[in-house]
């Protein structure tokens, strides 16, 4: 069994879904177009949870076992949306084009390889979303991880199931390897993969490039202003026009 498989048991439980990510995407939406796409959804719980909003929501995922946990709180609240099985550089399959907001959150756009791969996201991404719409990115503050050498981030725990979900830094050339062991229940999984350690200009030059315009940084989805050597996250909100 696969460690995403293993994993996905306990997501929410990891990774519950925050009320501060659902308020920032939704005042980045307009009345006009309901329609969002949500990349590398995971189990699903920002796309349902915007689904009962009254949002139309589409939800691409590279791991099945997230979708068909996304399908099934679907349909256990009798809510549509539409699931992909895709990674972010094949989001050309998508059907539904023209998006009021498309975001990616959670560090998912690290696991690409390289900034050429994260250029052609955010090229195809800008080829979705319609005319105003937002593109949405939250990664993990790589320039504070870089300059302060951080090892490891905050374990999360979870007393009611007695979980902690440890994660470490490995620094290597051009990479970090991301380590991650799980404990819950008598059980110990224990992962690695390798993250690209996007900076901050960069992803902000590369977004310039592919013409996203009114480029807003923050330190966190309560809008905190960015600070490179501070902030635990960067938070990135650009405009199509």
């Amino acid at each position: 069994m696969g460690f995403y498989e293993e994993i996905s048991k306990y997501y929410d439980y990891i990774f519950p879904t925050g009320n501060e990510q659902i308020k920032f995407i939704i005042n980045s939406t307009n009345k006009e177009n309901k329609k969002i796409l949500d990349i590398a959804c995971g189990s699903g719980g920002y796309a349902v949870e915007l689904a009962k909003q009254g949002f139309i929501l589409s939800a691409v995922d590279l791991d099945q076992t997230m979708i068909n946990l996304t399908k099934g709180k679907a349909k256990g609240l009798n809510i549509t949306l539409k699931t992909y099985l895709a990674d972010m550089l094949n989001i050309d399959i998508i059907e539904d084009s023209k998006f009021n907001v498309i975001y990616c959150i959670g560090n998912s756009l690290a696991h690409l390889n390289d900034l050429i791969e994260v250029n052609t996201f955010l090229k195809k991404t800008y080829g979705l979303l319609a005319d105003e719409g937002y593109l949405i990115v939250q990664i993990i503050n790589f320039d504070r991880v870089l300059e302060k050498g951080i090892s490891e981030l905050p374990t999360i725990t979870n007393n009611e199931i007695g979980l902690t979900f440890e994660r470490k830094y490995i620094h290597k050339e051009n990479k970090i390897l991301f380590n991650t062991i799980l404990k819950v229940n008598d059980k110990l999984l224990d992962n690695n993969i390798p993250l690209l350690p996007i900076k901050s200009d960069e992803i902000l030059k590369l977004l310039s490039n592919n013409n996203y315009q009114d480029i807003e940084t923050f330190g966190d989805f309560k809008q905190t202003k960015y600070d490179p050597l501070e902030s635990y996250h960067l938070v990135i909100k650009a405009k199509k026009k």
